[in-house]
């Protein structure tokens, strides 16, 4: 299987796995931008940027989630809960997700860690080769204390009631895709600060 369809796949499961665990949390539209604003999507209808982003207290980051099989780390807020599962792909490898989320909204973010064989940095070039109808905008590279670098952008992901803050990095052999609501961007990017390889 080539790397082309294993991104695919993974995008299609993820999005599959988002729906059904938030099918009926609200939904947020909002933007990656930190000001208040207009733009538009790309049908040319006017979407609202960043109606309310979410705050983060850093020192409500009690708790701290270690994956045993993948050798990370990363803090996230008291009134939150992990969970992690594992399935397989088409071709008989294992994927893994996990799953955090608010419990008293299940609003959240999810990991998606599936096999990958190249050792690259994920580009904004590679994801255009590879899904050419992907929706990128505002891509910026990211660095998560490894050698190394990601790509961090919004997407329309209707799981996320259309807009989503996407994370994608590939480290020791597996691609990840971080996801979340682009309201809880603030949350997203400190729970990504406090992130660690062993």
């Amino acid at each position: 299987m080539n790397k082309k369809s294993q991104i695919l796949i993974g995008i299609i499961v993820v999005a599959i796995i988002v729906f059904g665990i938030w099918y009926l949390a609200p939904k947020e539209n909002g933007e990656w931008r930190m000001e208040n604003g207009e733009s538009s999507d790309k049908n040319g209808e006017s979407v609202v940027e960043n109606p309310e982003l979410i705050p983060v207290e850093t020192e409500q980051f009690t708790k701290t989630y270690n994956s045993p099989n993948y050798h990370f780390s990363f803090r996230y807020p008291e009134g939150y809960t992990a969970s992690a599962f594992g399935d397989f792909l088409p071709d008989g490898t294992e994927a893994s997700t996990i799953v955090v989320q608010d419990a008293s909204n299940l609003q959240g973010f999810q990991i998606r860690i599936s096999p990958f064989d190249e050792d690259i940095d994920m580009t904004e070039e590679r994801i255009r080769k590879d899904i050419p109808d992907l929706e990128i905008r505002e891509a910026q590279v990211v660095e998560l204390g490894t050698e190394r670098t990601g790509l961090a952008f919004l997407s329309d992901n209707e799981a996320y009631g259309g807009a989503s803050r996407e994370v994608w990095f590939v480290f020791r052999g597996n691609f990840y895709q971080i996801s979340t609501y682009a309201s809880l961007d603030a949350l997203l990017q400190q729970v990504l600060q406090t992130w660690q390889f062993e």
